[in-house]
């Protein structure tokens, strides 16, 4: 286990980061994302009785242990409401990152601020580059929280060019001259690592405090670094350049670096032929264009 120290700022000990058991916790929550079961309640608020019903499908899909009364009580914020596809896509986070809450017997409500110093695990889904406002170059790295009490729940935070590289052997990269070499924030897309959220830095939003790497999520990322250096894995666009830098997004590749795929276009910044990014409407410039852009503008108290 890897923890980061405190800063000067912190008033007390961070807490021992518990063990999670992701594997499990990502099968169950591909498990009740898929139930079609639950899809039938989607619609108008629901009667006492479809309500009732509602928690025995939840009891019948969710692990042994969760009494029905912890998990009325954590699904009451529905009885007198429309159920949506987002906010079921939200519950089946929640509730599969918090089955050991709610075989505790503690309700598992959708997160508001933060009532406890807690550790969770974070998946990072992007990567943009910035600099600090003290001028430090790094990255947003946009994280999902896959368990805790705000499973499900997007936080991002910013790290600094130097302390990725300092903590990247801790992340599962070799050191420099070795094989498994960290040479870009967006190697860090679709790793993991465990973040201490503060209760009074997390009033309305998670915010990290603290940086954890236990030795099981170390190796879950080292399995993925491998495979992107081709280590038991073929490419299947069959290309030979690092995966850091490729076009395709990791809804196409499971390996991918950024979530979308780029396409090609002409970009009047570079006047190439070059990557753009199809979900950022509004920026008439490509990939490369923009990150520059982005510590440009930074680097003189801009925000983009």
């Amino acid at each position: 286990m890897f923890v980061t120290g405190g800063g000067s700022d912190e008033l007390r000990p961070a807490p021992k980061p518990p063990a999670f058991a992701l594997r499990s916790i990502d099968k169950l929550r591909r498990k009740l994302l898929r139930a079609p079961q639950l899809s039938e309640f989607l619609g108008p608020a629901m009667s006492a009785d479809t309500f009732q019903e509602f928690v025995d499908v939840w009891l019948k899909l969710l692990p042994g242990g969760v009494p029905r009364e912890t998990l009325i009580t954590s699904l009451a914020p529905l009885a007198s409401s429309a159920l949506d596809e987002a906010g079921l896509v939200r519950m089946c986070w929640r509730f599969a990152g918090n089955v050991s809450a709610l075989r505790a017997r503690n309700p598992v409500a959708p997160w508001r601020t933060q009532h406890q110093d807690e550790w969770v695990p974070l998946d990072v889904i992007e990567v943009l580059p910035r600099r600090s406002p003290k001028g430090k170059a790094g990255a947003d790295f946009t994280c999902r929280i896959l368990a805790g009490s705000p499973a499900g729940l997007i936080t991002t935070t910013f790290l600094t060019s130097e302390f990725c590289h300092w903590i990247s052997p801790k992340m599962g990269f070799s050191r420099s001259n070795k094989d498994l070499p960290f040479h870009a924030a967006h190697q860090w897309t679709r790793l993991r690592f465990l973040g201490l959220l503060r209760t009074e830095k997390s009033l309305t939003e998670p915010r990290l405090s603290e940086v954890a790497i236990p030795a099981s999520v170390r190796s879950y990322n080292h399995g993925i670094i491998k495979k992107r250096a081709r280590k038991g894995f073929v490419c299947p666009k069959g290309y030979t350049h690092a995966c850091h830098v490729c076009p395709v997004g990791y809804s196409e590749c499971p390996l991918g670096t950024r979530p979308r795929t780029l396409t090609k276009q002409f970009c009047p910044s570079c006047d190439k032929v070059s990557y753009f990014d199809p979900s950022a409407t509004g920026i008439d410039m490509c990939v490369s264009c923009y990150y520059k852009y982005r510590l440009r503008r930074q680097r003189h108290g801009h925000n983009t």
